[in-house]
């Protein structure tokens, strides 16, 4: 019995590893944490976790035990403030991949709480939804002014310092993200792609490049009182879900299945280490012209430079000297989005939208630039109206791009470009309107008869 039992466990095709001896704790000059207890549930807080991962759920206390010279030599605060676990206490996967915290509202703490002076204590229960085959996990602690405090749950913790020596690597002040690999494919985990698209999945990587400047006693009980340091911050990218864009041909930005993806919607990027993890697109099956690209809208946090930033490109397949240029058929001057009308056709029958006998549909191709440094979001279905000889206005019934429904309001980068088709439900056998554009910096709107184009 015995024999069999040993049998069954060394061929489990379950991971196993060696448990870490708890309570674990580890500190820094304010801050002392320990776990006291680690456990992995099937689901957290009502959430199930799906298939191949699991909830790693974890106790802790948060000690303030601040270094008494701080609060008396350096005049810091006494009283501590844990402002979020959610977005300070990370759980790194794989040394790979970084998961936020989840804290229910049965928590023994809320999200954020205070340790009011020394010796205060604070419980705390976190949950952290993880491949149930990691076999690394690493808990760590960021806070503005103190080093940051590592535990290890499982398995070796072995930062990756560098990008991977293959990937394209982009930079600015506040991050660098580098493109590992990409591949282009019909079907996705059972998911085929629409008639005319494929999927796209983009591995990247992404580490912060913010510091502050601190005392350097917050680090060592060595340093010299007046001694200052650089303290790498992590760094928030927010607006991933429609800023980490799939362009095609320079002008279609296609933003990412979130669902199908494994980078969260707001990646955080820990300094001096690259962490990461997949997105996914569907981008169309023909193009010329291929490339992933980071926009960036304004950091307001304490420390750095509101100035905009360009995004950043990174090439997959293509260039821009193979697109096509498109025609045009009428310029709309407009301070900071100009606007350029390709066509203006009549279609038989276009994403199955459904018209009466009295009508006819019809698309409007135009480009709308953004000439500012700063990106927006953008409306358009109130901006462009077409008018019958009666004086009758109609909006267009909805957006897409490339043939794909598109949301408004849709994200329009700084200093690019975006493409569109506008389509109308119009008066049929009538081809004679009067486009009303109404512009951003314009106070009036110009009308400009079109005719149909076949």
């Amino acid at each position: 019995m015995l024999k069999l039992l040993l049998i069954l466990l060394l061929s489990s095709p379950f991971a196993t590893w060696a448990a870490v001896e708890l309570p674990l704790s580890a500190c820094n000059r304010a801050f002392s944490i320990h776990v006291l207890s680690h456990e992995q549930r099937q689901s957290y807080g009502g959430e199930v976790a799906p298939a191949g991962y699991e909830w790693q759920v974890i106790t802790a206390k948060f000690d303030n035990w601040i270094a008494a010279d701080l609060v008396f030599q350096l005049e810091q605060e006494e009283t501590l403030l844990v402002g979020s676990l959610h977005r300070q206490l990370y759980l790194t996967v794989d040394n790979q991949r970084v998961v936020r915290a989840k804290v229910l509202d049965t928590a023994p703490s809320t999200d954020s709480f205070v340790l009011p002076h020394m010796g205060a204590s604070q419980h705390i229960e976190v949950g952290y939804l993880t491949p149930s085959t990691a076999e690394s996990l690493v808990l760590s602690y960021y806070h503005e002014l103190y080093a940051p405090v590592e535990l290890v749950l499982r398995g070796e913790y072995r930062p990756q310092t560098e990008p991977d020596p293959a990937a394209q690597v982009h930079e600015n002040d506040v991050m660098a993200l580098a493109l590992v690999n990409h591949r282009l494919q019909a079907e996705l985990q059972g998911q085929a792609a629409p008639p005319g698209w494929q999927w796209l999945i983009v591995e990247v990587q992404g580490t912060s490049r913010w510091s502050t400047e601190i005392p350097a006693r917050s680090y060592r009980a060595d340093a010299a009182l007046e001694a200052t340091m650089v303290q790498p911050r992590v760094m928030e990218y927010i607006g991933a879900d429609f800023m980490w864009q799939a362009v095609v041909d320079g002008h279609h930005g296609f933003a990412p299945n979130l669902e199908l993806s494994t980078l969260p919607l707001t990646p955080a990027w820990l300094p001096e280490q690259w962490l990461g993890g997949t997105l996914v697109y569907q981008v169309p099956e023909q193009f010329a012209q291929l490339e992933l690209v980071a926009y960036f809208g304004d950091f307001l946090a304490k420390g750095i430079a509101t100035n905009p930033r360009a995004g950043l490109r990174f090439a997959i397949a293509g260039s821009a000297d193979a697109v096509p240029p498109a025609p045009s058929l009428l310029a709309l001057s407009d301070t900071p989005t100009p606007v350029t009308v390709h066509r203006f056709t009549v279609v038989e029958d276009f994403a199955d939208i459904e018209i009466d006998a009295t009508q006819q549909l019809a698309l409007l191709q135009l480009t709308m630039a953004n000439t500012s440094p700063e990106g927006g979001m953008m409306h358009l279905l109130g901006r462009l109206q077409l008018a019958t000889a009666d004086g009758t206005k109609l909006r267009p019934q909805q957006i897409f791009q490339n043939g794909q429904r598109l949301a408004e309001p849709f994200y329009l980068p700084p200093n690019d470009k975006r493409q569109v088709q506008l389509l109308y439900a119009l008066p049929k056998d009538t081809h004679e309107f009067t486009l009303h554009y109404q512009g951003v910096s314009e106070n009036h709107r110009e009308a400009v008869t079109l005719s149909e184009k076949n």
